[in-house]
């Protein structure tokens, strides 16, 4: 039976949240466009292509934030495009810092797996949140 797109969208994202980073990128195409909209220092910020970049910038998440509570609030889909919107709390490894906002991915799903993520996010809380203290 054929997962719907949302369907596809929450099965990747539980795969992820549960650390399973294999198992959620195995839902993505090898031509997989990953795009974080963001400035350095952003540990994940950038553009990252193919299953194998989509499984640098989820391990590069994963190695720098912790993941304290992502609420989604809605899931909108239209047509093979989901949209998540919701809040998140993380704290940045490296600095001890929170990031505390609210989040829109908009997600591509063809065939049955995703072929473009895009992650919106505070990107001056998130710089903020990964530049450490001058003393």
């Amino acid at each position: 039976m054929n997962q719907s797109p949302v369907d596809v969208v929450k099965t990747a994202f539980e795969r992820f949240f549960g650390g399973d980073v294999d198992g959620a990128t195995a839902l993505m195409h090898d031509d997989m466009v990953v795009e974080f909209h963001g400035p350095p220092p952003i540990a994940y910020a950038g553009t990252f292509t193919g299953r194998a970049g989509a499984a640098r910038f989820f391990n590069a998440v994963a190695e720098s934030v912790d993941i304290n509570a992502f609420e989604t609030e809605q899931h909108l889909c239209d047509g093979d495009t989901v949209t998540v919107t919701g809040w998140l709390d993380l704290t940045v490894k490296a600095t001890g810092k929170p990031i505390k906002t609210h989040f829109a991915h908009v997600i591509t799903v063809r065939d049955g797996k995703w072929s473009r993520f895009r992650d919106f996010q505070d990107s001056a809380a998130a710089v903020e949140a990964f530049t450490p203290d001058q003393d």
